[in-house]
């Protein structure tokens, strides 16, 4: 078990502070590739990728959620990776990357949004790496 180990503590959170920023840095570059923001544009129009992408039959239905998923886990998979660092059972923590995600898709600016959010948490997890 990774518990006996040393390597979380007790409220399941990843026990090292070098961990903790590292996870906070990559995620926090993350959200200025490429990647996240075609994966985020995809993320943020679902119908017009559902209606350009159409399958028939239940193989084609099967095709496009999983092509649906691989979107929103590419938009948001190392935001969800902050969790581990911070404990998976902690609401707060949950609430406000629930909330950072949604304002990422809803917001007008979700693109500058998600830059500024990249920008944070790299100079969070810098902090946290040369205090």
């Amino acid at each position: 078990m990774s518990e006996d180990a040393g390597l979380l503590d007790e409220t399941l959170a990843v026990a090292h502070p070098s961990a903790v920023a590292l996870a906070l840095v990559a995620a926090g570059v993350y959200q200025w590739t490429p990647a996240k923001h075609w994966y985020l544009d995809n993320c943020r129009e679902p119908l017009a990728v559902l209606l350009t992408h159409w399958h028939r039959g239940a193989r084609g239905a099967l095709r496009m959620g999983m092509a649906d998923a691989r979107c929103g886990m590419g938009c948001c998979w190392l935001l969800l990776a902050v969790m581990l660092p911070a404990g998976v059972p902690n609401l707060p923590v949950t609430g406000g990357l629930a909330a950072l995600i949604l304002a990422e898709k809803m917001l007008p600016g979700g693109h500058i949004f998600a830059c500024a959010t990249g920008l944070g948490l790299v100079a969070w997890g810098t902090t946290l790496l040369f205090p």
